[in-house]
């Protein structure tokens, strides 16, 4: 156990402990003004002992914040504080974790259907979902910490669903209807490099704002993804894609290598391989993108759908399931298939209809069955 001050001057508590698994573990409170403060948290850390079922969902909050959440990424981090901060604790809060029942998780997901967002629209059942597996998560943490058999949230269907709005996607026509309108209307040609990276590559929005000079192997003709950019209440952090398999090489089209490399010589904020090619804000990047859509008379969609705008060009094209899923970095081809379905769907029922009109078409004509 040891209270120590940091090199930004704070104060810091490291001490072991034994997880509920029995398992060492390693406890890093850093951020405290003073040292009488650290020694303190230390001091009510050390006498909270052993859980037991009448440990409260706020102190079962404390102990998965400081010991799990912490591990996570920023916008992980942040994100569940927010849900259950807003969401979670001002209901159960003060329960102790052996009053918890099914009765209670559904009248607490009653108000969550109910509740309206600033601007007095439902959650939608995407951010539903979340705050319901957030709550999930921290209450199995706090029933295995506390030694309480029965799972009470087992029995009880999560809110919302894990399906995102509707897709939506540009054909290759009103992109490049997009494209010339940005054009048209001189729009700054690090957001056209930005916005043709992502409808012929197909990474996410922060594996672009990541990307620096050395991201580009030209003499092998790729892309190298194995960086994310995330900005946290102004902070920027970089740190590793969504997934493993998003750690991955894309192969570019010659004509986008000689827009990147064209683009990165006659940009004087690019200095070393370093060097972030897109500083650029998010909210901007969106801006950018609506006004261009709105120019070209195109319908609006988001950053994202440039994603799903790339699949789909893939898969009118002809190109198989696994060459898809492996250039967008899913983790597997059953996610790629679960999120494209539709599409895949849509492509068959024409080729099969098409098929079958030219066998037919064929005999008609006197040409040999099939």
């Amino acid at each position: 156990m040891a209270v120590l001050k940091s090199e930004n001057g704070k104060w810091e508590v490291q001490l072991r402990d034994v997880d509920f698994e029995g398992k060492e573990k390693r406890v890093h409170k850093r951020g405290f003004a003073t040292k009488s403060e650290a020694k303190k948290w230390e001091a009510e850390y050390l006498s909270k002992g052993k859980f037991d079922e009448k440990t409260t969902m706020n102190e079962i909050w404390e102990a998965y914040r400081d010991e799990v959440l912490v591990l996570k990424k920023p916008n992980t981090i942040k994100t569940t504080s927010t849900n259950m901060r807003k969401h979670i604790l001002p209901y159960f809060g003060m329960k102790p974790m052996s009053e918890i029942d099914e009765a209670m998780i559904r009248k607490w997901q009653v108000q969550m259907r109910d509740k309206r967002n600033r601007n007095g629209d439902p959650f939608t059942d995407i951010h539903l979902r979340k705050i319901n597996t957030n709550f999930n998560t921290v209450y199995r943490f706090g029933i295995k910490r506390c030694g309480i058999d029965k799972d009470v949230s087992r029995d009880v269907n999560l809110l919302g669903s894990s399906q995102t709005r509707e897709m939506k996607i540009w054909t290759f026509e009103e992109y490049k209807a997009f494209r010339k309108a940005l054009d048209e209307n001189g729009t700054e040609q690090i957001y056209k490099v930005a916005f043709d990276i992502l409808y012929y590559t197909g990474i996410r929005e922060g594996e672009l704002l990541a990307l620096t000079r050395g991201s580009f192997d030209f003499s092998r003709h790729e892309l190298k993804v194995n960086k994310n950019l995330q900005r946290v209440e102004g902070k920027i952090y970089i740190q590793t894609p969504k997934t493993r398999n998003s750690v991955r090489s894309v192969a570019i089209p010659e004509f986008l290598e000689d827009e990147v490399d064209d683009f990165i010589r006659k940009s004087a904020h690019i200095q070393t391989a370093s060097d972030l090619i897109f500083p650029i804000a998010p909210a901007t990047l969106r801006r950018k993108l609506v006004k261009g859509a709105m120019d070209a008379g195109v319908p609006a969609i988001k950053v994202h759908d440039l994603r799903h705008s790339h699949a789909s060009f893939l898969i009118e094209k002809g190109v198989n399931i696994a060459s898809i899923s492996k250039r967008l970095g899913h983790e597997g081809v059953d996610i790629t298939l679960k999120t494209y379905t539709h599409l895949y769907d849509k492509n068959a029922g024409m080729a099969i209809a098409n098929m079958i009109n030219g066998v037919v078409t064929n005999d008609e004509n006197g040409g040999e069955k099939s």
